[in-house]
Parts: structure tokens; sequence; C-alpha cells
């Protein structure tokens, strides 16, 4: 509704000076000659050229970063990829180790000489 509003307000403001401004001009582009263009029409010509070249400035600016963060999603979702890869590996890893740990023997190592001194001195 305020846009509304607004366009509305514009639109009253351009009209009050395009009654106010009805003198005719003359135009020229290159060899061109354009006779007795009122003032307003310039002013509106000079006014959508603008808007153009902004809503094209905008819809370049838009682009790109819409294929900037393109980019940033495929570098996350590859992240994410080698994250899960390396997770499931050290996952088998885990498994591996408890089957070797069921597997080998559990080995007693003889006591040392160092340890048969120290119980002989204490008996």
């Amino acid at each position: 509704m305020s846009s509304l509003i607004a366009a509305v307000l514009v639109g009253v403001g351009f009209a009050y000076f395009a009654t106010q401004n009805t003198v005719g001009v003359t135009l020229q582009f290159g060899h061109y000659f354009f006779y007795s263009v009122p003032i307003y029409i310039v002013a509106l010509g000079a006014l959508l050229i603008g808007l153009i070249l902004a809503w094209i400035i905008y819809l370049v600016r838009t682009t790109a970063f819409a294929l900037t963060l393109f980019g940033k999603n495929n570098q996350i979702k590859a992240s994410q990829k080698t994250v899960e890869q390396l997770e499931l590996r050290i996952k088998n890893l885990e498994v591996e180790n408890a089957e070797l740990k069921a597997q080998s023997p559990v080995i007693v190592t003889p006591p040392s000489r160092m340890a048969k001194l120290k119980q002989s001195l204490l008996t």
C-alpha cells in the first residue's frame, strides 16, 4: 500500500513538473537532431535510462553473488563428504583394532633382573 501511495505522489509530482516545463528543446545525438522536444520528456527519458542502468548493474551484482554462493556450497558439500569418509575410516580402524586386541594373546613379560633383585632383597 505504501508503494502505491509513493507511486501516486511521484506521478503527481512529475505531472506538475510536466505542466510547468513544456518548452521545447533541441536534442542532438551524433548526426541526428530532434527539434521541439519538451523538457519533461527529456527528464523522463533520463530517469528511465538511469533506472535501466541501475537495474542492469543490480542484475550483474546479483548474478555474481549467486555464482559465489554456488561455489561455496560446492566446497561445503565436498568438505562434508570428506568428513564422512574420514569418520567411516576411523570407525573401520577402531573395529579392526578391537579385533586385533581380541585375537592376540596376552603376553606376560618375564620379570627383569632388577625386579628379581628387588624381590630377593625384600624377602
